[in-house]
Protein backbone atom coordinates (compact mmCIF):
# COMPACT_ATOMS: atom_id res chain seq x y z
CA UNK A 1 0.00 0.00 0.00
CA UNK A 2 1.15 3.54 -0.69
CA UNK A 3 -0.39 6.62 0.91
CA UNK A 4 0.08 9.56 -1.46
CA UNK A 5 -0.33 13.18 -0.57
CA UNK A 6 0.83 14.82 -3.74
CA UNK A 7 2.39 13.13 -6.74
CA UNK A 8 2.33 13.43 -10.52
CA UNK A 9 -0.37 11.28 -12.10
CA UNK A 10 2.24 9.36 -14.14
CA UNK A 11 3.95 8.30 -10.89
CA UNK A 12 0.65 7.16 -9.41
CA UNK A 13 -0.20 5.26 -12.61
CA UNK A 14 3.25 3.57 -12.59
CA UNK A 15 2.76 2.46 -8.98
CA UNK A 16 -0.71 1.08 -9.72
CA UNK A 17 0.64 -0.82 -12.74
CA UNK A 18 3.07 -2.57 -10.38
CA UNK A 19 0.18 -3.66 -8.16
CA UNK A 20 0.53 -0.98 -5.49
CA UNK A 21 -2.66 0.15 -3.79
CA UNK A 22 -2.55 3.95 -3.95
CA UNK A 23 -4.71 6.09 -1.70
CA UNK A 24 -4.50 9.85 -2.22
CA UNK A 25 -5.01 12.39 0.57
CA UNK A 26 -4.52 15.68 -1.23
CA UNK A 27 -6.90 18.54 -0.45
CA UNK A 28 -6.23 21.82 -2.23
CA UNK A 29 -2.51 21.06 -2.44
CA UNK A 30 -2.23 20.08 1.23
CA UNK A 31 -2.49 16.82 3.12
CA UNK A 32 -6.01 16.09 4.33
CA UNK A 33 -4.88 14.82 7.72
CA UNK A 34 -8.39 14.09 8.99
CA UNK A 35 -9.16 11.95 5.92
CA UNK A 36 -5.83 10.13 6.35
CA UNK A 37 -6.44 9.33 10.03
CA UNK A 38 -10.06 8.34 9.32
CA UNK A 39 -8.94 6.00 6.52
CA UNK A 40 -6.26 4.35 8.67
CA UNK A 41 -8.77 3.79 11.49
CA UNK A 42 -11.72 2.68 9.35
CA UNK A 43 -10.01 0.69 6.59
CA UNK A 44 -6.84 -0.56 8.27
CA UNK A 45 -7.94 -0.88 11.90
CA UNK A 46 -5.32 1.52 13.26
CA UNK A 47 -6.21 2.53 16.82
CA UNK A 48 -2.95 4.20 17.82
CA UNK A 49 -0.04 5.63 15.92
CA UNK A 50 3.26 7.26 16.66
CA UNK A 51 3.79 10.52 14.82
CA UNK A 52 7.50 10.99 14.37
CA UNK A 53 7.42 14.06 12.23
CA UNK A 54 9.05 17.39 11.93
CA UNK A 55 7.72 20.65 13.30
CA UNK A 56 5.27 21.27 10.44
CA UNK A 57 3.63 17.84 10.56
CA UNK A 58 3.50 17.99 14.36
CA UNK A 59 1.84 21.40 14.18
CA UNK A 60 -0.94 20.26 11.83
CA UNK A 61 -1.74 17.14 13.87
CA UNK A 62 -1.93 19.29 17.01
CA UNK A 63 -4.02 21.94 15.22
CA UNK A 64 -6.54 19.27 14.15
CA UNK A 65 -6.67 17.95 17.76
CA UNK A 66 -5.44 14.51 16.65
CA UNK A 67 -2.79 14.21 19.40
CA UNK A 68 -3.62 12.89 22.84
CA UNK A 69 -0.13 12.16 24.18
CA UNK A 70 3.27 13.79 23.68
CA UNK A 71 6.55 12.16 24.56
CA UNK A 72 9.67 14.29 24.27
CA UNK A 73 12.95 12.46 24.06
CA UNK A 74 16.31 14.20 24.24
CA UNK A 75 19.26 12.12 23.19
CA UNK A 76 22.75 12.71 24.55
CA UNK A 77 24.20 13.77 21.22
CA UNK A 78 23.85 16.74 18.92
CA UNK A 79 23.34 16.25 15.18
CA UNK A 80 22.85 19.87 14.08
CA UNK A 81 22.78 21.36 10.61
CA UNK A 82 21.36 24.53 9.08
CA UNK A 83 18.67 22.59 7.22
CA UNK A 84 17.61 20.41 10.17
CA UNK A 85 15.26 21.59 12.93
CA UNK A 86 17.56 21.01 15.86
CA UNK A 87 18.98 22.43 19.02
CA UNK A 88 22.11 23.35 17.05
CA UNK A 89 22.63 24.73 13.55
CA UNK A 90 25.83 24.62 11.53
CA UNK A 91 27.18 21.77 9.47
CA UNK A 92 25.08 18.61 9.74
CA UNK A 93 26.65 15.38 10.97
CA UNK A 94 27.31 13.00 8.08
CA UNK A 95 26.63 9.92 10.19
CA UNK A 96 26.15 8.84 13.81
CA UNK A 97 29.89 8.54 14.35
CA UNK A 98 30.41 12.23 13.54
CA UNK A 99 27.81 13.54 16.00
CA UNK A 100 28.74 15.46 19.14
CA UNK A 101 28.26 13.05 22.02
CA UNK A 102 27.19 14.22 25.46
CA UNK A 103 26.62 12.68 28.85
CA UNK A 104 23.47 13.63 30.70
CA UNK A 105 24.51 14.75 34.16
CA UNK A 106 21.17 16.14 35.30
CA UNK A 107 17.63 16.07 34.04
CA UNK A 108 14.73 18.08 35.38
CA UNK A 109 11.39 19.42 34.29
CA UNK A 110 11.33 23.20 34.14
CA UNK A 111 7.79 24.55 34.48
CA UNK A 112 4.54 22.94 33.54
CA UNK A 113 1.29 23.69 31.78
CA UNK A 114 -1.95 23.35 33.75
Amino acid sequence: MCLVFSAPEESITAMKEKGVEVVKFDKDGKVDINALVDYLAREKGVKKMILEGGPTLNYYFLQEKLVDNVIIITMPLIVGGDDVPSLVGGIAAKDLASTIKLRVSKSEMCGSHP
